[in-house]
């Protein structure tokens, strides 16, 4: 958390007046977790209220383990959070939702101990799921096709963050780099007429905003010969279905579903946008 304080005897039913009364930094990058004795979030260390004014908040998610990024800002004039050096794995066991909230009414308390601060965290990245369904062919009860692995090719897992709140939230992404293959799903699964996800880690595919490339789909089938074939194919996930989506740019906080369909003679790529829902209001006690 970021917090900055209002060095003024504000009315703390009003909103805050970022522009004249939040001169002095109070809070910088302090760290705040979850206390089971209180049942609510406090600083690791604890912080108290300043003796005269206000504060609002600014902040973001943190893993278990480690740092956001190389580097982490606050530009409290322009509301504008940065990252550099933020690292995605490539594992999907291993992802990180990166999560945020710029300085808001709500980020917000007048040193009143009995109303938590109210803050919304809005997703960073974006979330991709994979989908698969057959049709006669693929999925006969006599020879089903089995899908054995999924992988998302050359996925920029390193990346500049610049994330602005506001009315409309401006999430920007640059300086991507290392490129890994990301291992989607790997096992056997059959193929059935209804579309169904299919990973390996449930909503682990969580990806730096990005131009998306390709998926490589491996699956098998036995000939009516009873002869296991095995094949490969890689499928383009390229963006033609939205207006929004029309510099072939997967977005942050964005959700997108790609329906692969197995065919007798092709496999066709079906994808789908939809919001992700941002994170629900959490009361934020501040000791």
């Amino acid at each position: 958390y970021d917090g900055t304080i209002d060095a003024t005897e504000g009315d703390a039913t009003k909103s805050p007046d970022y522009t004249n009364n939040f001169k002095v930094a109070y809070l910088a990058d302090a760290e705040f977790i979850y206390k089971n004795d209180v049942n609510a979030w406090g600083g690791r260390t604890a912080y108290y209220w300043p003796t005269n004014g206000s504060l609002v908040f600014a902040g973001y998610s943190k893993p278990a383990t480690g740092e956001v990024g190389t580097s982490r800002s606050y530009d409290f004039a322009n509301n504008k959070m940065t990252f550099t050096g933020y690292t995605q794995s490539e594992l999907t066991s291993n992802t990180f939702d990166l999560l945020w909230f710029g300085r808001t009414a709500e980020s917000y308390n007048y040193r009143n101990a009995s109303t938590a601060v109210s803050v919304q965290f809005k997703h960073a990245l974006s979330w991709i799921t994979i989908k698969v369904v057959g049709d006669a062919t693929s999925t006969s009860s006599a020879n089903p096709w089995k899908i054995t692995s999924v992988v998302l090719n050359q996925v920029n897992t390193v990346g500049d963050a610049e994330l602005i709140d506001g009315t409309t939230p401006t999430i920007s992404w640059k300086n991507h780099a290392t490129p890994e293959d990301m291992a989607i799903y790997s096992g056997s699964k059959e193929l059935t007429t209804t579309a169904t996800t299919i990973e390996t880690t449930a909503n682990g595919t969580v990806v730096i905003p990005q131009k998306p490339l390709s998926l490589t789909v491996n699956y098998e089938y036995n000939t009516p010969a009873n002869v296991l074939i095995k094949e490969s194919k890689t499928v383009s996930l390229k963006l033609t279905t939205s207006e929004e989506d029309t510099n072939n740019v997967w977005k942050g906080g964005v959700h997108y579903t790609y329906t692969l369909t197995f065919k007798a003679n092709e496999i066709l790529v079906a994808p789908k946008v939809t919001t992700w829902e941002n994170g629900a209001n959490t009361g934020v006690t501040v000791e």
